[in-house]
């Protein structure tokens, strides 16, 4: 058999096919590591990515219920009535929740029928956003539950 530059004696095959077999272990070694690390990565971002959610969850949580413990202490403050005439401590009071708490859309005071006692900011009479025009408003004046 003539020998070309192609063709390999029985040692040289021999030696190539065991440099093959050791180079496929080790990428096939170091791509079960990196998947291995990919997958813990993958698993600890999704724990922490759990972990935030809940911690916005609880301030969350915390903030809506402290605005409303505030919009209740107008409500429920010693010799608070909004049915009688000279109600500028009540209104005050109103101003001061609406300007720390988180409702920075308005804040109304209706009667039994839905007619607005008090806002604040102070609103036009006929503005588009009259509170009653909001279902949960509405079902709050049938039922007499506050919202």
């Amino acid at each position: 058999m003539a020998r070309t530059p192609f063709t390999l004696s029985s040692i040289q095959s021999r030696m190539l096919f065991v440099v093959l077999v050791a180079l496929a272990l080790m990428l096939g070694g170091l791509g079960t590591i990196s998947w291995l690390a990919i997958s813990e990565s993958t698993s600890r971002s999704l724990e922490e990515r759990l972990a935030l959610a809940q911690a916005n969850a609880d301030h969350l949580g915390y903030v809506l219920n402290e605005n409303l413990v505030m919009l209740g202490s107008i409500a429920f403050a010693p010799g608070a009535d909004i049915t009688v005439p000279g109600i500028q401590r009540e209104r005050d009071a109103l101003h001061d929740v609406f300007i720390t708490s988180i409702f920075d859309g308005g804040l109304y005071v209706v009667d039994a029928s839905g007619k607005v006692l008090m806002s604040e900011p102070e609103r036009m009479s006929g503005a588009q956003n009259e509170p009653v025009s909001y279902p949960p408003v509405v079902e709050s004046i049938k039922t007499g539950k506050p919202v």
